[in-house]
């Protein structure tokens, strides 16, 4: 297992590292003015429609998947789950495409006609994303159950290469559609490899679709408190960003920066290791093995607070020249690069909550109960609308980011309370006591790390382009270092396995 979760970080941090890469980019030639804006708009519809699939197929295609497979029966419903999406996705696709200028007016009836009118044209190509997106993620779910985790873990590998290099020898005759057609091309490039490797290693695929079947209408009852939740979670998502367009020019793009760069630890970290994680949780649940369930969840939950909390900090300290580092050349100005460092400070606080429920829905999906999770994520995206009207009216822009961590950590005590009684252990209680050691090493080093800035900052040029990467990959090493041998004084047991002390992840804490 260890080393499938290391190919797949490998793999998933080549893909994030183009991610830098394409924000950069887009930073340079497009700032935070009106264009940034509609483009970033337009990706909501498309990623609302193939996100409905997506969160069905990572919550209920596997566990489904690894049973059928001890019945021989995987490919028949590999099969017809392939065959009702391109059927469904299909329709969708082209009722959004009629319906697409109705829906941004809506949404942004505040833009400017020319920048509605961009919008549309965007959103209407990424609907192609629509069909493709779902494709793509049920060929790698089900490539995973077979223990092929490095070409699916390379996905936005292959979207982000296409956006370079169509943004670098394009970009002057296709100016902002060069984004959109790379994302497109860079899918469809990334299905047929999927296809490739299926092919090879045997798995088989029919047009065949048998409706009778049991388990088609078992996933299906599954999936209705799946959509219902995640069509209220694009509800709340189209408030805020329409909450987002009333503010002055730039603000949906410098929260499309922001939010972005607090995920990348997420995507890169915890998102490449639950997608070898899921799999062994499905098979505990499908034999009964609560036991295994219980303390490989916990586990995760250790795991991923140990690694998030210095980040947390880290990102809360140095947001400012991070953003200025990464995005302030070109069309960033240093107006943007304040805009999105606002952001960043109050997104930051819900990135623990972000990651652990992450964790924990995995472990419900695993246990098929889909309802009690997609009731209690209604109940908090309810409670996230609530907050982005009302806290927007009283602190302005940062009032979205602010109730993103307010609803995020609401939504990680719920969760592993009722996730501690489905499991018959308690949850919280022990998780954040372990989350405040790491939180006392992460401030130690958050110390550190900030005095070692401002004592060589005179010796680094006020922060040139290149001191100030040296400074901040010297500061963050240092306090990489200080964090693991705080937590380890802390007897923080997952300093210990980092330092090789105590065996490997399996090993019973």
């Amino acid at each position: 297992m260890i080393k499938a979760i290391s190919i797949t970080v490998i793999f998933t941090f080549l893909g994030q590292l183009l991610g830098f890469i394409v924000e950069i980019l887009i930073a340079n030639n497009f700032g935070t003015n009106w264009k940034a804006d509609a483009y970033f708009l337009a990706l909501v519809i498309p990623t609302i429609l193939y996100d409905l699939f997506i969160a069905g197929i990572n919550a209920i295609f596997i566990p489904t998947y690894i049973v059928k497979q001890r019945d021989g029966k995987a490919d028949s419903i590999f099969s017809a789950v392939i065959n009702i999406s391109i059927l469904i996705l299909s329709f969708i696709a082209i009722v959004t495409f009629v319906l697409s200028p109705y829906l941004i007016k809506l949404i942004a009836g505040r833009f400017s006609s020319e920048a509605r009118e961009l919008t549309v044209i965007i959103t209407r190509l990424l609907l192609i994303l629509v069909i493709t997106m779902p494709l793509a993620i049920t060929m790698s779910c089900r490539l995973n159950a077979h223990n092929r985790f490095a070409l699916p873990a390379l996905g936005k590998f292959f979207n982000f290469a296409f956006i370079i290099v169509f943004l670098t020898l394009l970009k002057n005759s296709l100016d902002i559609y060069s984004l959109p057609l790379g994302f497109i091309v860079g899918n469809v490039f990334f299905i047929f490899s999927l296809i490739l490797l299926s092919y090879k290693e045997g798995l088989g695929y029919s047009l065949h679709i048998n409706m009778s079947d049991p388990v088609l209408k078992e996933m299906g009852i599954l999936f209705l408190p799946i959509i219902a939740a995640t069509v209220v979670n694009y509800a709340n998502i189209l408030i805020e960003r329409s909450v987002a367009a009333g503010f002055p020019e730039g603000s949906i793009a410098a929260l499309n920066y922001a939010f972005r760069l607090i995920n990348i630890p997420l995507n890169l970290f915890i998102l490449a290791g639950l997608t070898v994680i899921l799999p062994a949780y499905s098979r505990y649940a499908a034999v009964g093995d609560l036991n295994s369930l219980r303390e490989h969840a916990f586990k995760g939950l250790r795991f991923v607070s140990f690694f998030i909390t210095p980040v947390i900090v880290g990102i809360l300290i140095f947001r400012t020249p991070l953003v200025k580092l990464l995005f302030e050349r070109g069309e960033f100005t240093s107006q943007s690069t304040e805009l999105t460092s606002t952001a960043i400070l109050f997104y930051v606080f819900g990135l623990l909550g972000l990651v652990a429920v992450t964790v924990m829905s995995r472990v419900f999906y695993a246990l098929k109960d889909i309802k009690k999770l997609s009731v209690i994520g209604i109940l908090i995206i309810l409670l996230n609308i609530v907050l982005i009207l009302s806290l927007s009216r009283i602190f302005g822009f940062a009032g979205i980011p602010l109730t993103f961590s307010i609803t995020s950590t609401a939504h990680m005590l719920v969760l592993a309370f009722s996730l501690g009684r489905r499991l018959k252990t308690p949850l919280l209680s022990p998780m954040l006591k372990v989350f405040f050691k790491h939180l006392l090493a992460a401030t130690i080093m958050g110390l550190v790390s900030t005095g070692f800035i401002a004592v060589t900052k005179e010796y680094a040029g006020n922060f040139s382009s290149i001191a100030l990467t040296l400074n901040l990959l010297m500061a963050a090493m240092i306090g990489s270092a200080i964090y693991i041998a705080i937590s380890y004084a802390l007897k923080v047991k997952e300093a210990e396995y980092v330092l090789n002390l105590r065996g490997t992840f399996n090993q019973k804490f």
